[in-house]
């Protein structure tokens, strides 16, 4: 499961790159991970697969699943673009603490006093990254001059995009947690990466034709970083539930803190580098004790 969740940041870290050297949009991007998720992933789940576990039903919570994860990739590929890739991924992580709201809401499941503190403890992290004007306003002056880069920009659009794919992640593990008995976790995951590339094709083949294929090497790459991910994080979910699992969502995080620092030589500003580890101390209040 942290391979998986260490090679999410890495992906997404990728399309920064290739967004950076080409003119791909992120919907094409998005289309070349899914593509290349369904092309690889289809044929295993094909072979562990019965006939009677497809059903209408399947299909239908598929669906929902791959609207959801579509709208988060697209997102988060616009986000990691224009923005620093550890602020990314500290905003988009309001996505986890908005599960825990969402499933008590509307799958009726009642959450832990932990599962509360991690919610507000990581939505105060979120806000320390995405600093909106009016946390920024309640801090000091005289503490944080603006000479010393405490803060980083309020005004950088990626985070916002960020934000946007943490709301539809959040939605997102929630409609997975909903359709997980609705078929096998390997058939689940074909059929994802099937639909959304489906919905992202009219997208794919409008760029195609206005523009020819560039950076093919690294194209390949990000989509088969992509496919180990989501492999690996099935292969987990084998060997352990999935609120066991949970807290190994954030080293997410610190893979991208990591990834901006070293590759992309990204500064991370004290503020936002506090609202990262906050986030991260979040998710240790959703360690359940295993039996």
């Amino acid at each position: 499961m942290t391979l998986g969740m260490i090679l999410i940041p890495v992906g997404d870290s990728i399309a920064k790159y290739i967004s950076n050297h080409t003119d791909y949009s992120a919907h094409f991007l998005a289309w070349w991970r899914f593509l290349a998720g369904a092309i690889i992933i289809a044929p295993l789940a094909y072979t562990q697969t019965v006939r009677t576990d497809i059903t209408t039903e399947f299909f239908a919570k598929q669906a929902v699943r791959a609207v959801l994860i579509v709208l988060t990739v697209v997102f988060i590929i616009k986000a990691v673009a224009l923005s620093p890739v550890a602020d990314v991924f500290g905003a988009f992580f309001i996505g986890p603490a908005l599960s825990v709201v969402l499933s008590a809401l509307l799958l009726k499941e009642s959450p832990t006093l932990s599962e509360w503190l991690s919610v507000v403890l990581g939505f105060i992290g979120v806000l320390l990254v995405v600093q909106p004007a009016f946390i920024l306003a309640l801090l000091p002056a005289q503490f944080f001059p603006a000479e010393t880069n405490l803060v980083s920009d309020a005004n950088d659009a990626g985070i916002y995009w960020a934000l946007i794919a943490g709301i539809f992640y959040g939605s997102f593990l929630v409609a997975t947690r909903w359709a997980a008995k609705s078929g096998p976790a390997l058939a689940q995951v074909a059929m994802q990466f099937a639909l959304a590339s489906l919905l992202l094709t009219p997208f794919a083949v409008v760029e195609l034709i206005s523009s020819t294929l560039e950076q093919l090497d690294w194209l390949i790459i990000m989509g088969v970083t992509s496919v180990l991910a989501n492999y690996c994080s099935v292969i987990a979910m084998r060997h352990l539930s999935a609120p066991a699992l949970a807290p190994v969502v954030y080293m997410q995080v610190v893979a991208a803190t990591f990834i901006g620092l070293f590759v992309f030589k990204e500064a991370l500003a004290p503020l936002a580098a506090l609202g990262i580890l906050l986030i991260v101390v979040s998710g240790l209040f959703r360690i359940k004790r295993l039996r």
